[in-house]
């Protein structure tokens, strides 16, 4: 079952998210935002929704964990999203997790779904 909130976590920045999606799904070129500053980007899904990641500031402490130094992971984003768009969602979820690797998860206490690459 699909969730409203998740994690991606990958090795690029949001420019290069939205840069894999635009190759991926040029469709989505009037759908997509970035703003790499802030490390947001913003994806409409269908009429009135959208996914929306933001990049989280991990601490020092955090960016040293095993699991993220040995996957080589730099990036770690909270995602929201409107499960009433599941497929599309998960469509664009999966296209991202495909080129970029890393992986997604649902913020819950078992990570359910998981999307790896």
């Amino acid at each position: 079952m699909f969730s409203d909130k998740y994690s991606v976590i990958c090795t690029v920045g949001a420019k290069a998210i939205a840069k894999v999606l635009l190759e991926e799904k040029p469709e989505y070129a009037e759908r997509l935002e970035c703003w790499e500053e802030a490390g947001v980007l913003e994806i409409s899904v269908g009429e009135d929704g959208s996914i929306d990641m933001e990049l989280l500031d991990l601490t020092k402490e955090e960016q040293s964990e095993g699991f993220l130094v040995s996957n080589q992971i730099c990036c770690v984003y909270s995602v929201h999203t409107d499960s009433e768009r599941m497929k599309e969602t998960k469509d664009i979820f999966e296209c991202l997790v495909n080129r970029i690797g890393g992986l997604l998860c649902s913020d819950s206490a078992d990570f359910m779904p998981i999307i790896v690459k």
